[in-house]
């Protein structure tokens, strides 16, 4: 399993550097008043979300048909709290349709919702949103 190294990028003035993540230590020649604090995490490659999937699909009734590889691939650039999310509104779908297994429609819907948030009933905007 792959996954990217993520790091905390400080902004000191005119310098700026990183902080390691394991590590927690500055490098030494930061010095100066912070200014800005970001984080930079980059997203697991491929196998690193087949990865996740599987662990956070655990305990989970899957459908037979279900391939954690095939859901990877549709989901370049999730992180594994978005994968974790992925799984977790796939088995509230099954709940609400009265379902016993996650099926692979049911996760695409759920990989659909991760990213744009739940379907709109209606195109129509009411009062308070206007």
């Amino acid at each position: 399993m792959v996954l990217k190294t993520t790091a905390a990028l400080i902004g000191l003035g005119a310098l700026a550097g990183f902080i390691c993540s394991k590590t927690l230590l500055p490098l030494p020649w930061m010095l100066g008043p912070l200014l800005a604090t970001a984080l930079l995490s980059m997203a697991p490659d491929m196998k690193g979300r087949q990865k996740i999937l599987e662990v956070h699909a655990k305990g989970k009734p899957m459908a037979k048909g279900v391939d954690l590889a095939v859901l990877a691939r549709k989901t370049p650039g999730f992180t594994g709290a978005d994968l974790a999310n992925v799984l977790n509104e796939a088995a509230l779908l099954t709940a609400r349709s009265s379902g016993t297994k996650i099926t692979n429609e049911l996760l695409d819907e759920a990989v659909d919702r991760v990213m744009a948030g739940p379907q709109r009933r209606t195109r129509v905007m009411s009062d308070q949103e206007r």
